[in-house]
């Protein structure tokens, strides 16, 4: 493509040489050809010597009228023939039209290539973005919950009489290829009956995590639990839910987000996937 544009290019700029050269020669004058009324009109001499000069011998002649003939234009020549109108080929006039439509279809031809160089640029640019993306994507890190470690608080044996009497802690791993920053885990127990369709982090208490976590290492987050009273309502034991979302950062300072959510058994130490599915993104 890169060839066939200084191909263009250059008939482009032969075809205005061209034809600024057809134009000068169309504008200059053709220069006048002698015609029968140029020139001072000759005398006949002879017929002047041998007319007698004596007045005797002049006799009055009869005068005919003289024809008028209208004498061309300066620089216009009066055509000889027909033949020689027929030659449109000829005229400088037919040789700037042609040019000028030769013109036309070679910026007609490069509209069109510019237009399709210009969307094979487009195309080249998205598709170096999307493939500096996934680079990025796979060399940044990544944190998502590996484990969830739930424990009754009153050890064994377990009294399933005591409702929600348990804490709980996660274990995440950065299985990404860089080191993550960690900015904080946000987390809250709510009734599982009551979870709005969207998580509200509003008023959200925080687990205790490292500052920071190696490509490849995992960490577990501090205990957490609910009140006695939290996991009781009209006396009877109510099912709970934790959801919250882990913050962190790139070495670049780009922050990502993974959010969770777990329903607690309130008579085991046990704990499954919430059916909240807004609860659970990555970013």
């Amino acid at each position: 493509m890169k060839y066939i544009k200084i191909t263009l290019s250059i008939i482009l700029i032969i075809s205005l040489i061209i034809l600024f050269t057809s134009v000068g020669f169309a504008l200059e004058p053709p220069i006048p050809t002698p015609s029968k009324y140029s020139g001072a009109p000759k005398s006949d001499t002879k017929k002047q010597e041998q007319e007698p000069t004596d007045a005797k011998h002049l006799t009055p002649k009869t005068l005919t009228p003289a024809k008028f003939v209208q004498p061309p234009l300066f620089g216009q020549e009066q055509p000889q023939n027909n033949e020689k109108n027929n030659n449109w080929y000829s005229l400088p006039e037919w040789w700037i039209v042609f040019i000028t439509g030769f013109l036309v279809l070679v910026t007609a031809l490069l509209a069109w290539y510019t237009s399709r160089l210009y969307k094979a640029t487009v195309a080249l640019s998205e598709e170096a973005q999307k493939t500096s993306n996934r680079n990025s994507n796979l060399e940044r890190p990544w944190l998502f919950m590996e484990k969830i470690r739930v424990e009754r608080r009153e050890g064994a044996p377990i009294q399933p009489k005591i409702p929600n009497n348990w804490y709980i802690s996660f274990i995440w791993r950065n299985i990404g290829r860089s080191p993550a920053l960690i900015e904080g885990c946000a987390f809250k127990i709510e009734e599982t009956s009551r979870l709005p369709q969207k998580p509200d982090y509003s008023n959200a208490s925080e687990l205790t995590c490292p500052s920071s976590i190696a490509a490849g290492v995992e960490f577990e987050t501090s205990r957490v639990g609910p009140a006695p009273e939290k996991g009781v309502k009209n006396g009877k034991p109510i099912n709970l839910t934790v959801y919250g979302k882990l913050t962190y950062k790139e070495l670049s300072g780009e922050l990502h987000h993974t959010g969770f959510a777990v329903d607690v058994s309130p008579h085991l130490p046990a704990a499954s996937t919430s059916k909240c599915k807004n609860y659970e993104y990555y970013t």
